[in-house]
């Protein structure tokens, strides 16, 4: 809560010691140790251990579930962390065969199940990380259409961004006009605008103009900018992190791909 991810991974690797110390209890009950594998795992990826990600990963495909819902919850905790991974490393063919894999062994739970925003959003971003803006908008779509009783406003509002993106990469130029009205629309019921959204917002608007290339490079230098300032304040990281803007926007300055972005600034990280 206070963003001690040291501490935090420390204490996890200890939790999950305790709890792996005490194999008489795990033949009754594994709730707490799928709820220790995944505390570790999240704590070495929030301080960058993707190798140790990996390795617990593979530990918690290990657990015996002693329920259906043990069952579940495996599945669910292990590819929501597995595509996470994916999203992170930039690693998005791997991303696309757990998905694959994924989409198979979700139906013996209820597919309904993962019918949720967060899912879809990590969807979309294996799907646009591989290229697949088709799949992408598709995922995109089917969050728009969930239930107002289960959607989160502020990740509706995220997914309208992203709409608007992936149209604009789909080069869907007078879609995107629409989608704009569409996207203001919405926000204003919300009384609450985000600085990214607002970039977003203005830079979609201007690209409408008739830009040269120089101008439209200048136009993603700035906002490419503005998204490294606005990281630093906690409420926009927050909501940042389900996105990765600045690689977005790296790619489009350096003309290189989404996932070779990201796959360089992550080599660089160790």
């Amino acid at each position: 809560s206070i963003s001690d991810y040291k501490k935090f991974y420390e204490s996890s690797k200890l939790f999950l010691q305790e709890v792996e110390s005490k194999p008489h209890i795990l033949k009754e009950d594994v709730s707490d140790y799928i709820a220790a594998t995944s505390n570790l795992i999240l704590s070495c990826g929030l301080i960058n251990r993707y190798n140790e990600v990996r390795r617990n990963l593979s530990k918690m495909l290990k657990i015996k579930p002693i329920t259906k819902y043990d069952e579940l919850q495996i599945h669910r905790q292990y590819y929501a962390f597995k595509f996470n991974l994916c999203n992170f490393t930039g690693e998005f063919e791997e991303g696309l065969e757990a998905l694959k894999t994924h989409m198979k062994e979700r139906k013996k739970f209820g597919e309904e199940l993962f019918q949720t925003t967060s899912f879809y959003l990590q969807y979309f971003n294996i799907y646009f990380g591989a290229g697949d803006y088709e799949k992408a908008l598709e995922n995109l779509n089917a969050c728009l259409n969930l239930p107002k009783s289960i959607e989160r406003q502020d990740l509706q509002s995220l997914v309208r961004i992203l709409n608007l993106i992936i149209h604009y990469e789909m080069g869907n130029t007078f879609l995107l006009e629409y989608l704009l009205r569409s996207a203001y629309r919405f926000l204003r019921k919300r009384n609450r605008m985000f600085g990214f959204e607002k970039r977003v917002l203005g830079f979609i608007k201007e690209s409408n103009k008739s830009f040269t290339n120089k101008e439209l490079k200048k136009a993603f230098i700035i906002l490419k900018k503005d998204f490294e300032s606005l990281s630093q304040i906690p409420s926009e990281r927050a909501m940042l992190q389900y996105f990765d803007f600045i690689a977005w926007l790296e790619s489009k300055i350096e003309g290189k791909s989404f996932s070779e972005v990201i796959k360089e600034r992550n080599k660089k990280s160790f």
